[in-house]
């Protein structure tokens, strides 16, 4: 038996939680919201904008956030020299050894190789043509696709000032214009809105230890140049 319960988490989270158990008693969540109120689940939305201050994601945020990107700037057809942030030093390497989804040939069996996106100056190269020709199931047809995307860009400090972000969501409803749900411990959760482009020329480096999600997408925390978060209405 399992039942879903949303336990007042702020509009980031508001999905579905699922509890199991054996018997109907068991259902009860109100132990799980306790604990997720004292963990700050349910904080209070900012009661303004937190500021023009630079923010610095965790690394699976950053994950999310270099996702996004990449798709928005080095898919099929994107133009290339399009300016980018210091800190926007992106690879896509296949042949990286341990990387999940690496691979020495793409579903077209064209060998793949690794392959510079952005250089922390300009976008010198997009996912596209053989070598990254990827299949989701047998089904489907081989999409470029990226295998391995990894940030490379060197270790900075950052501000003392950086907001620190925990959770992102980007609703890219219109390709040019981003709505960012983010949360964070400082003020509970709320929104920015950005231009892709925009976006990745305030990438200003990245901190922290390097990690890799299932998907194969392996960066540090990213920090970005000062952007300003609103709250979200209830």
């Amino acid at each position: 038996m399992a039942q879903a319960r949303r336990c007042g988490a702020p509009p980031l989270l508001r999905r579905p939680i699922f509890t199991a158990s054996s018997t109907w008693e068991g259902l009860d969540a109100g132990e799980w919201a306790r604990i997720w109120a004292e963990r700050g689940g349910a904080a209070a939305r900012a009661s303004g904008p937190v500021g023009n201050r630079p923010f610095l994601l965790t690394p699976e945020a950053s994950a999310e956030i270099v996702s996004a990107l990449a798709r928005a700037l080095h898919g099929p057809g994107n133009p290339l020299g399009v300016p980018v942030g210091p800190g926007w030093q992106l690879v896509d390497d296949p042949k990286e050894a341990g990387a999940p989804g690496g691979v020495l040939f793409d579903d077209c069996a064209f060998a793949t190789d690794r392959r510079v996106l952005a250089d922390g100056e300009k976008v010198v190269s997009t996912v596209d043509g053989p070598g990254c020709l990827r299949r989701r199931s047998f089904r489907d047809p081989p999409v470029p696709s990226p295998f391995h995307l990894r940030i490379e860009t060197s270790p900075v400090t950052p501000p003392p000032d950086a907001i620190h972000i925990t959770g992102v969501v980007v609703h890219a409803h219109d390709p040019g214009d981003w709505t960012v749900e983010v949360a964070g411990p400082a003020f509970g959760s709320g929104f920015f809105r950005a231009r892709p482009r925009d976006l990745v020329q305030r990438c200003a480096g990245v901190s922290g230890a390097r990690y890799t999600d299932h998907r194969g997408i392996a960066t540090r925390s990213l920090l970005f140049e000062n952007v300003e978060i609103r709250p979200i209405d209830s």
